[in-house]
């Protein structure tokens, strides 16, 4: 899916899967997504709503796009056995091949990567239970 010529990631996230978004805020640039203003959005009201950055926690939708040069990120859900490309602690997320810069689940950046700041957010609500509009 695109939106404005950007990949847009759209995840359906586990109960296990939103689980693994807490206990990991040291090894994150910005855990709670206040750096600038397309990291965050106006729902965001609740720490939980920080922490997911979902409006639903089971459904993320972030722009597709490294924050550093705007690669695509790789989705790797979980370390693979020999994968030194992803940290010992990977919680699971994305890994951008091109410079090494790595997200969490709710693509919030770490910390000693080239990119800047979270994935970010496109304005988007929910119509209904099952349908969304971005934009």
């Amino acid at each position: 899916v695109q939106w404005r010529g950007k990949p847009l990631f759209i995840l359906h996230r586990t109960p296990e899967m939103i689980q693994s978004l807490y206990g990991h805020d040291d090894l994150l640039r910005d855990p709670m997504s206040r750096a600038i203003p397309e990291v965050q959005a106006d729902w965001m009201k609740t720490k939980e709503q920080r922490i997911t950055r979902a409006i639903k926690p089971e459904f993320l939708i972030v722009i597709g796009a490294c924050t550093h040069l705007g690669c695509v990120p790789m989705f790797k859900p979980t370390k693979k056995p020999g994968d030194d490309s992803v940290p010992k602690r990977w919680p699971g997320g994305w890994h951008c091949a091109c410079h090494g810069s790595l997200y969490d689940l709710a693509g919030r950046v770490f910390k000693g990567v080239p990119a800047p700041y979270n994935l970010f957010l496109p304005p988007y609500r929910y119509i209904d239970d099952t349908i969304v509009r971005i934009g």
